[in-house]
């Protein structure tokens, strides 16, 4: 998988320009490019999957969790009911910014 665009939508005191940003950006590209599937492969692939049983299909948690888990090895919390704001991922930096990420595969009506 690839990010393709990044559209900040607020940017208190400039942050997206400072180099703490553009570090929390290569960690958040690097564990995106590390989402493969099916597991084992070197790219993601979709595969139909109409009809199949619970379980047997792309589903949200396979294809997310190398994402999480390479996030949680640059230092983010990755266990949603210990984040402030039940994220998938969140990285505090300092005593009063935190970043956070969410995964949203399908329906993204419950974005943040």
């Amino acid at each position: 998988m690839k990010l393709i665009e990044i559209i900040p939508l607020l940017d208190d005191q400039h942050f997206f320009q400072t180099t703490e940003w553009k570090q929390l950006v290569s960690e958040i590209q690097a564990a995106i490019k590390a989402v493969v599937w099916p597991e084992g492969n070197d790219k993601f692939i979709l595969h139909d999957c109409k009809g199949r049983g619970r379980g047997q299909g792309n589903g949200v948690k396979p294809i997310k969790v190398a994402c999480m888990l390479l996030l949680e090895k640059k230092g983010w919390n990755i266990n949603e009911r210990k984040n402030p704001f039940r994220l998938d991922a969140a990285k505090q930096l300092n005593s009063t910014k935190l970043v956070g990420l969410e995964w949203e595969t399908g329906n993204i009506s419950s974005s943040h």
